[in-house]
């Protein structure tokens, strides 16, 4: 029983030692997803605006956040990718969240 699972352990080590190397996450650079979080921001704060005003509503979310992401040229799951990542670095995206306030206020002039 022992030499099983020794001889097993050693084909595990050995399979990943010879394996590939799996192509490794980069994040967004901070600025690209802080302009990204601004856009989403403003997406957002305009569909509430417009739900407010609607007694229906016809505006098709995802659509818009699709446009976003389009725009930056990422995928959905880039983004959640990144959003992870970021959660996990929270004096990262603390930074992150701050720049994109100020890109908020720019763009309000």
């Amino acid at each position: 029983m022992k030499n099983t699972i020794l001889l097993v352990l050693m084909v595990l080590l050995l399979d990943a030692c010879t394996s590939a190397p799996k192509e490794t996450f980069k994040p967004l650079p901070p600025e690209k997803m802080a302009e990204l979080i601004a856009e989403i921001a403003i997406v957002d704060g305009t569909i509430s605006l417009a739900n407010t005003y609607q007694a229906n509503d016809s505006i098709n979310s995802t659509d818009l956040y699709s446009e976003v992401l389009k725009k930056y040229q990422i995928s959905r799951f880039t983004f959640d990718s990144n959003l992870t990542y970021y959660a996990e670095h929270y004096f990262e995206f603390e930074k992150v969240l701050d720049s994109s306030l100020v890109e908020i206020a720019k763009r309000k002039k």
